[in-house]
């Protein structure tokens, strides 16, 4: 497989992980195309990931499976989907919203010292740590809603995911997902708080994410938001492919 297969394998894999949600639920059509429903309501937590070849009755199908949820959802645009489904899309107002970049890391060279400073998530101390420096490195405000908080307890039970972050002077101050997959690792909720942005924290734990990451697979992949592919590209990710992502409802 090659590197955006294997992106591509991999967010199918974390999508089907957040329909695991206990206040969630997952759906596959006829052609392998696949909806995670994490139950929490933002766009950004559920998604839909349309294979070649995907039908209007099957996007029919996932529009439905949300719409009994009454939830927003997500729709990256991997390559292989046609215009003629992209068309099919904006008809039932799924609209483009952003435009991201799935990127890879080789990991065959990345140095795997440890940092003293990341921290494991093991216990509920670390749980809340790590979901507050993702809700306010997500633009959250005080402390993480109900909701965030069962769904990053949902996070920290899946045997597929490690949750990291880095403790500095005692606060977090940047925090990140690694989802195995088959074949690949995936990087995820990479998030660094406002206040501790622009001091190099946000390099660092990438690294040692990238170490971690590299004691089980050959590659780091992701998809990059507009403002965080420069920070990637920063330290060796390269690009495969620009990824519109579509949303039928909003943030």
């Amino acid at each position: 497989m090659d590197s955006l297969a294997l992106c591509i394998e991999n967010f199918i894999s974390f999508t089907e992980m957040l329909g695991e949600s206990p206040a969630g639920g997952c759906f596959r059509t006829e052609n392998g195309s696949v909806a995670g429903a994490s139950g929490v309501e933002s766009a950004g937590e559920n998604y839909a990931v349309f294979l070649p070849g995907a039908t209007e009755g099957e996007l029919s199908s996932v529009i439905g499976f949300f719409g009994v949820r009454r939830l927003p959802f997500a729709v990256p645009v991997f390559p292989g989907l046609d215009d003629k489904f992209c068309r099919t899309l904006s008809r039932h107002s799924i609209e483009k919203r952003h435009e991201y970049t799935a990127m890879a890391l080789a990991l065959s060279g990345v140095p795997r010292e440890e940092d003293g400073c990341v921290t494991a998530v093991e216990t509920q101390k670390d749980l809340g740590e790590w979901t507050q420096a993702v809700w306010l490195g997500f633009g959250g405000t005080g402390s993480p809603d109900a909701a965030a908080v069962k769904h990053a307890a949902h996070l920290a039970s899946c045997g597929r995911n490690r949750l990291r972050f880095l403790r500095v002077d005692g606060e977090p101050v940047c925090a990140g997902l690694l989802h195995n997959s088959e074949h690949v690792c995936g990087l995820y909720y990479f998030a660094t708080p406002p206040a501790y942005r622009r001091r190099g924290y946000a390099g660092r734990l990438l690294m040692a994410l990238a170490a971690q990451a590299a004691a089980g697979a050959e590659e780091l992949v992701l998809l990059a938001t507009e403002a965080g592919r420069p920070v990637y590209e920063k330290h060796g990710f390269r690009a495969l492919a620009l990824v519109p992502v579509r949303m039928k409802g909003m943030e």
